[in-house]
């Protein structure tokens, strides 16, 4: 710690003189990713943090395709806190050496002013959209499965669906569950009892 110390000390002092801001990128413990950028901390010396004019932490939240960029400790007066990033892939043709034409693919990203409060509401949407999306596509792939299933005469059971259909378990039931609520789906009594539990087996509306 006292030798980082020194190092920093020396290079503020150094580009301090030419005018020059200096960035340092360092990494912080996994078991921090998810926390609040008041709970994170840079992995190693504390140096790096003490003796640093601000602190940035550069996070991105589960779902969301934006970064954020979100100061910790800082010795100044801020006009924004956070700055979002967002980006896109795009592709171009071009010439390469050889005379040949190839599409090349680039990056364009834009910042924008945040807010730390913003960063928090655009990940719960972003959580929401996502879990909505995988929602979504678990219906479709039970309509496919019993209509596939239907037309080879084999009864689709929920057993048979939590075993084909990719998802957390919980999900799939609850999708289950909103598709014969919404008469998406029929709910069939075999009149077979297994555990003292009727099986049931699903056909499409």
């Amino acid at each position: 710690n006292s030798e980082v110390s020194k190092y920093l000390s020396i290079i503020k002092e150094r580009f301090l003189e030419l005018n020059i801001p200096v960035w340092i990128v360092a990494h912080i413990a996994k078991s921090l990713k998810r926390e609040d950028l008041k709970n994170m901390s840079t992995r190693g010396a504390s140096a790096f943090e003490g003796d640093a004019n601000a602190i940035a932490y550069i996070v991105n939240e589960d779902g969301d395709p934006a970064r954020y960029i979100g100061l910790g400790k800082h010795r100044y007066e801020e006009e924004f806190n956070t700055i979002r990033m967002t980006s896109n892939v795009f592709e171009e043709p071009v010439v390469d050496g050889y005379g040949d034409l190839v599409t090349v693919g680039y990056r364009y990203s834009m910042l924008y002013k945040c807010s730390e409060e913003a960063r928090v509401v655009n990940a719960e949407e972003a959580k929401e959209k996502k879990k909505n999306a995988t929602k979504d596509r678990i219906k479709s792939d039970i309509i496919e499965l019993i209509k596939v299933n239907q037309d080879n005469n084999i009864n689709t059971t929920k057993s048979i669906i939590k075993k084909e259909i990719k998802g957390m378990e919980k999900t799939i039931i609850e999708c289950l569950e909103f598709m014969v609520e919404n008469n998406q789906v029929s709910q069939v009594d075999s009149g077979i009892k297994k555990n003292k539990e009727v099986t049931f087996w699903y056909v499409l509306k």
